[in-house]
């Protein structure tokens, strides 16, 4: 029976304390985010019943990203900064919760999709990548899906921008 040993951060260049803070942001950001995509999708199964065993499915991969984000953490010794990411989701997923409870499922979708453009926000910025340029490319495509979609598109554009402005 092989042994699982634990690998200590200062072998893989994690020996900083800003890298270990940096890191400890982004894990809690993917940690937190990839929990809300699996209750969210769990969520639009219940109200979305022809995709409901993909949902579901779905739901599942990201409760399966969330555990081994959190082990990934653990075994290099940094704890994830949890109680900042829930705060930087907390907009969403109560308007997530809101379009839910009123029966909104494109309002649903479209939450789903600023969760993950926010995580792909924070992640960039943190890692230091110019960001713009990716960033600017997601920002107009998922524009026009809104806007495909039947949202007017200055609505559209208001909750894109209030998502990256999320702090």
């Amino acid at each position: 029976m092989k042994s699982k040993s634990k690998i200590h951060r200062s072998q893989l260049g994690y020996g900083s304390q800003d890298t270990c803070q940096a890191y400890s942001r982004i894990n809690g950001h993917i940690v937190i985010g990839e929990g809300l995509a699996d209750k969210h999708y769990r969520y639009l199964a219940r109200c979305i019943s022809e995709k409901c065993a993909e949902l579901l499915m779905l739901g599942a991969m990201e409760g399966r990203h969330a555990v081994d984000f959190s082990k990934v953490s653990k075994n290099l010794g940094v704890k994830p900064d949890i109680k900042k990411a829930k705060i930087l989701f907390k907009p969403l997923n109560d308007l997530f919760m809101h379009c839910y409870r009123s029966g909104e499922q494109v309002g649903c979708l479209v939450i789903q999709g600023l969760i993950m453009l926010q995580g792909l926000n924070e992640g960039l910025i943190m890692i230091g990548t110019d960001h713009s340029n990716v960033l600017d490319s997601f920002v107009e495509e998922f524009q026009q899906s809104l806007e495909s979609a039947g949202f007017d598109p200055l609505a559209a554009r208001r909750l894109i921008t209030r998502s990256l402005s999320l702090e």
